[in-house]
């Protein structure tokens, strides 16, 4: 009997040149501004303090004493935040990266090498990469509990109660880490297969992972406290914790508020034009293509390779399980821009389980060729070639560095009412959060009281608000408050604004364009004459400068939206002085005010 053949050790020099290109990238990817989605609202507790949406992310407080000292030492607070994530999204990558050497046993080092790098830098240049993992979102940190945990698993062979531990932790970070478990089963399925040593792994495990969740209990320090610039919800008390971080806000078993009703294939079809587009360097012509390009090496590592087969179908069963079926509880429209970018981040963790995957399935490669060396040279020119086709299609895609607009927005928003005071009522993540940002980081718009109109039915957000206003009445409608407050005299100096419509019932209330925004018309007072509105929204447009053009790209659809304010505003103002015979005053405000190139289609 032949003794097991040993993985050989992994080159250095591999994994260097793969980390260097890394960084490279993630320093060109990283956001210069304020992006849409989360990372307002990360950053800004990041930077100073609080807690973030259910269900709490704590290890993003971690990281924001990192940022802090980085912002203290001069690092500009965007970067601050971003830093820490990207980071840890690189190290992530690069745990990956050992974890495909370990898993090709039987090639070349020269082709072990390059199979390594190339499936490494594909995953990791990926459009969804690009914009996600480097920026001050949970996704950098997310890749990185997700390279530990394979790690630990498949080269270390670590102890039941370590896999357990770095399971809870990693789920403490985000909650789709949860689909690590088979992987965790099946490097903890012990070999003997005795109930005995099978009841002692799985106590073990799940020790440690109840060991690693108490991670959450960290929810409840400093939630509150005075420096916090937010928190959301109230997790000083044991009640207030378990709403929190059982998602209470949104349904403990609902992935977000919405509810398209679309059918699962279109899920799946996304999911998997996503995930090959990644893997082939954006070559995969079609979502079946796509979809083989996952099963096929799925099924091939199942049939063949270094680790135990148990651990081999936890590895698979765990990309599969986050990239094949959690697609299909997905719950957001799938075929609009905005859907697109929300659920391409579920994408991150099965992509980022597909590299040592994919390496077990393409191991044999070399050793089917005569002249293994070249064999090795064809794959390194091939492996160039869609990197380098993947770098291009990315930038092309869209990258945080190259979208300022989000951040441009939320400080045009802030800076538009010259009041001292003003309330501005919208909804949106893509408007809350960077206006958040901008106010609490920043320090712009102190006099403007921001109201998100989804968030005015919890309770603790408007005692949040009446903390900043006391006089705002308690009201949970975003409509009515806004009529109760036109009802009252003693608001009658305080300017109210819209960001945008948020209900049919908002619709319907009056208002003329004042900049970025719409200022409400009050009916117990007078209307404002046209002079009036076109000298004040020439004034705020004054202060925000040309508006240049907006690239329509895949990467920035909300930039592109915001966009459209600045034009829908205008425009409006535009219209109204053209019905009225003012065909001088319309066209010189057209001119003046919105760039000609920003007006191209």
């Amino acid at each position: 009997m032949t003794a097991p053949c040993k993985t050989p050790r992994p080159r250095l020099h591999g994994t260097l040149v793969t980390a260097a290109l890394l960084l490279a990238v993630a320093a060109w990817a990283m956001p210069r501004a304020i992006q849409p989605g989360d990372a307002g609202e990360f950053a800004t507790v990041m930077l100073r303090g609080g807690i973030p949406h259910p269900s709490g992310y704590p290890w993003m407080r971690v990281l924001g004493l990192l940022s802090r000292a980085l912002w203290s030492a001069g690092v500009p607070p965007t970067i601050a935040a971003a830093l820490p994530c990207a980071l840890l999204g690189v190290a992530g990558l690069l745990l990956l990266h050992r974890v495909a050497l370990h898993m090709v046993t039987d090639a070349s080092p020269r082709a072990r090498d390059v199979i390594a790098a190339v499936l490494t830098l594909l995953v990791g240049t990926a459009p969804a990469f690009a914009l996600h993992v480097f920026d001050s979102e949970v996704w950098g940190p997310l890749v990185f509990a997700a390279g530990g945990f394979t790690y630990l698993a498949l080269v270390r062979r670590a102890r039941p109660w370590v896999l357990g531990l770095a399971l809870g932790l990693a789920v403490s970070h985000h909650l789709t880490a949860v689909f690590l478990v088979p992987l965790a089963v099946g490097a903890a399925w012990p070999r003997a297969r005795k109930p005995a040593a099978v009841v002692r792994a799985g106590l073990e495990g799940v020790a440690g992972s109840a060991l690693g969740l108490l991670m959450y209990f960290t929810l409840m320090l400093g939630a509150q406290g005075t420096d916090a610039a937010w928190a959301w919800g109230d997790t000083t008390t044991l009640s207030g914790w378990l709403h929190h971080v059982s998602r209470g806000d949104y349904g403990v078993l609902d992935l977000s508020l919405q509810d398209n009703r679309v059918p699962a294939w279109a899920y799946l079809r996304r999911a998997w034009q996503s995930q090959g587009a990644a893997l082939s360097g954006q070559l995969s012509p079609h979502w079946l293509a796509s979809g083989l390009l996952v099963l096929v090496p799925c099924a091939l590592a199942i049939r063949r390779g270094a680790p135990p087969l148990a651990v081999r179908i936890g590895l698979v069963g765990s990309a599969l399980l986050a990239g094949t079926v959690f697609p299909l509880a997905h719950n957001l429209d799938p075929t609009s821009p905005f859907g697109q970018w929300i659920l391409e981040r579920f994408d991150l963790l099965p992509l980022a389980l597909m590299i040592p995957v994919c390496a077990v399935a393409l191991a044999p490669v070399p050793a089917a060729v005569a002249d293994r060396g070249r064999a090795g040279l064809g794959l390194g020119v091939a492996g160039v070639l869609l990197v380098a086709r993947q770098l291009l299609f990315t930038a092309w895609h869209g990258l945080p560095s190259g979208n300022p607009w989000v951040e441009r927005y939320a400080l045009d928003v802030l800076r538009t009412p010259e009041a001292p005071r003003a309330i501005v009522v919208g909804t949106d993540d893509h408007r809350t959060f960077p206006l958040l940002y901008a106010q609490e980081v920043l320090g712009e718009g102190r006099n403007v009281l921001y109201i998100d109109a989804s968030l005015l039915f919890h309770d603790w957000y408007r005692a949040r608000l009446r903390a900043q206003e006391p006089a705002l009445p308690d009201i949970d409608k975003p409509v009515l408050l806004l009529t109760t407050l036109q009802a009252d005299p003693a608001w009658n100096d305080v300017p109210l604004y819209l960001t945008n419509d948020f209900s049919r019932h908002s619709v319907g209330l009056e208002r003329v364009p004042e900049g970025v925004l719409w200022r409400l018309v009050n009916p117990r007072l007078p209307a404002p004459p046209l002079d009036d509105v076109l000298a004040r929204h020439r004034a705020a447009l004054k202060t925000y400068g040309l508006l240049t053009k907006v690239p329509f790209v895949d990467g920035h659809p909300f930039a592109s939206d915001l966009r459209a304010t600045y034009l829908a505003t205008t425009k409006a103002l535009g219209e109204a002085l053209y019905s009225q015979g003012r065909v001088a005053d319309a066209e010189a405000l057209l001119r003046d005010a919105i760039d000609p190139r920003a007006l191209e289609p």
